[in-house]
């Protein structure tokens, strides 16, 4: 799928969907592997992630066109791979990462069971991030082995946890942490140093904050991207969300669905079906807007508009 853009204005490169399960082949076909979980049809843009246990396998895999992040999640394993040419014979541990970079060939032999999981990362994100971060076009990223980063590995269980147990707020949740996956892959796993004398990082000017703030309301009914939001403050997608954050207090994330429960009390005082409301502010369906709305008010939209008095639903 791809991204949604706005209505007018310059518009950032296009982020197309990493690849469906249909699509990903090699350990993914595997009967001996099981697959837990994934990612398929909760309506992630940048981000395709499985969850598998893995009895010990020897295996060559074709190169995927997205960055792939392996967590090992439970026990440790002995592995003998080689990744786009760089061989390694080790153990890793729970909690450690490998990195496949898009295109790579890889060969492994494993010799333990293991539960992981698989992260892909969109290739066209990670190229838009490295070049905010670095300055430069988009060179690439290292294979890496046994990588131990906590931002990293909090950022692959966040995600995981969003697989398994969708929250209502799970889509725009996950976009957020697409943009945090690709930035620290970029300052971990690139070959390129970061600029000697990084920018400052300023602030979003009022009067650009004040333009999202309008654009968020003027499309409630649509899908919202951090990406929208940073192209009509004029600032990169990184960089925007880390300053929104900082002056607003929330992520861009959760402001447009502060948003929306805003335009929801307030259409709840006029006789429009809940359903209506629903479509009208962004909502995927009624069932999603009232999980939303009990979230916020600990209440049913239905109820809400009783104790207030609105009028009651067509």
């Amino acid at each position: 799928m791809a991204m949604h853009q706005a209505d007018s204005g310059a518009r950032p490169p296009a982020i197309v969907q990493p690849v469906a399960l249909a699509e990903i082949y090699g350990i993914h076909d595997r009967a001996e592997h099981i697959l837990r979980a994934s990612s398929e049809g909760l309506g992630w843009r940048h981000l395709f992630m499985l969850d598998f246990h893995e009895p010990p396998f020897t295996a060559d895999f074709p190169p995927a066109n997205d960055h792939l992040l392996l967590f090992l999640r439970r026990g440790k394993v002995r592995v003998n791979g080689n990744i786009a040419g760089a061989r390694r014979e080790t153990t890793f541990y729970a909690g450690q990462l490998n990195l496949v970079p898009a295109h790579a060939e890889v060969a492994v032999t494993t010799e333990d069971e293991v539960d992981c999981f698989h992260l892909y990362v969109s290739a066209a994100l990670v190229a838009q991030v490295f070049g905010e971060l670095r300055g430069a076009e988009d060179r690439g990223l290292l294979p890496r082995y046994g990588l131990q980063d906590p931002l990293l590995g909090t950022l692959v269980q966040a995600c995981a946890t969003e697989m398994h147990a969708p929250t209502a707020q799970s889509s725009a949740y996950i976009e957020h942490l697409s943009w945090a996956l690709a930035a620290q892959l970029v300052r971990t796993c690139s070959d390129r140093p970061p600029p000697s004398s990084p920018a400052p990082d300023g602030q979003i000017p009022p009067h650009r904050l004040r333009a999202v703030e309008d654009y968020v309301r003027a499309h409630l009914a649509h899908d919202i991207s951090v990406a929208d939001m940073a192209r009509v403050a004029g600032f990169p997608p990184v960089r925007f969300g880390r300053l929104f954050r900082k002056q607003v207090g929330v992520p861009p994330y959760r402001y447009i669905q502060e948003r929306r429960i805003e335009a929801v009390r307030s259409a709840l005082r006029s006789p429009a079906r809940l359903a209506d409301i629903a479509a009208a502010t962004g909502f995927c369906n009624q069932e999603h807007m009232t999980r939303v709305f009990r979230e916020f008010h600990g209440i049913t939209p239905g109820r809400y508009r009783k104790i207030k008095g609105g009028a009651a639903e067509a």
